[in-house]
């Protein structure tokens, strides 16, 4: 096991390779995401069953009162909401 240098000339040789590194991590996630999402169907899914746009409308409701009305009574806001 090789310890890490700690002097400022072996530093320097430390990230000299991390712009790429982090490029190729990111890239490497972003495939990863983006395989899943394929293999799951999430390009052909919709709000095609009765429960999915309550939720989507739920969650806008709450976004809505966390960045516009906090403090404020959440269930009057919810109630002027719908």
């Amino acid at each position: 096991m090789s310890a890490i240098p700690l002097n400022a000339t072996d530093r320097g040789q430390l990230s000299a390779g991390s712009p790429v590194r982090f490029l190729a991590y990111t890239a490497g996630f972003a495939a990863l995401c983006l395989a899943l999402q394929a293999f799951n169907g999430a390009w052909n899914a919709d709000l095609a069953r009765k429960d999915e746009a309550a939720h989507y409308v739920n969650g806008v409701m709450i976004w809505a009162y966390l960045t516009g009305a906090l403090g404020t009574n959440p269930i009057h806001f919810a109630l002027d909401f719908y």
